[in-house]
């Protein structure tokens, strides 16, 4: 997800405290292998690889809640929220490396692959389509949020199975 995550929990058992430290942050690595645009072989990479196929693609959990819920985001801000950004993002991170800002045709280029509503979600078969070729789905802007929660919840459920209170009172991400 192109960031670093930091916890800091308050616990007496230093052993303990690491321990579900490593749990929490072993959920982020994991979502990192679904959620990120960063690495090519991630489930969302993949997706966007077979952007502009005619079928529908069945996603893990986690993907898809990510994604029906950035969708009514989308909705609901009338694309002010979009994760169809990535050609978007791609260009601008280019640029930032070269130092030089990206061309009128390929921002027009990009344009063409970039909108809301392109992607299509069928809630009840839990299935997305990408119906625009070559886009490129950006989960910058709720990724992050999301692996916090999961984090959370490991927590939570580590202080529940043990009866141990956890006092996790900051879970932060570099952005």
């Amino acid at each position: 997800m192109g960031t670093n995550f930091t916890l800091l929990i308050d616990h007496e058992n230093e052993k303990f405290a690491r321990i579900a430290a490593e749990k929490a942050l072993s959920e982020a690595h994991r979502l990192d292998r679904i959620l990120s645009d960063y690495d090519s072989e991630s489930e969302l990479s993949k997706l966007s690889q077979n952007s502009g196929s005619s079928k529908y693609f069945s996603l893990s959990h986690d993907l898809f809640s990510v994604l029906a819920e950035s969708d009514e985001l989308a909705v609901e801000t009338d694309g002010a929220f979009d994760i169809t950004v990535g050609p978007f993002s791609r260009l601008w991170r280019i640029a930032r490396f070269k130092k030089t800002l990206p061309s009128n045709s390929k921002l027009l280029q990009a344009r063409k692959r970039v909108g809301y509503n392109k992607l299509k979600i069928d809630r009840e078969k839990k299935m997305i389509k990408l119906n625009a070729s070559a886009m490129v789905l950006d989960l910058g802007g709720i990724a992050k949020g999301y692996a916090a929660d999961q984090m959370l919840k490991i927590l939570q459920n580590l202080q529940r199975n043990t009866h141990d209170y956890i006092n996790c009172s900051y879970i932060c991400c570099n952005i």
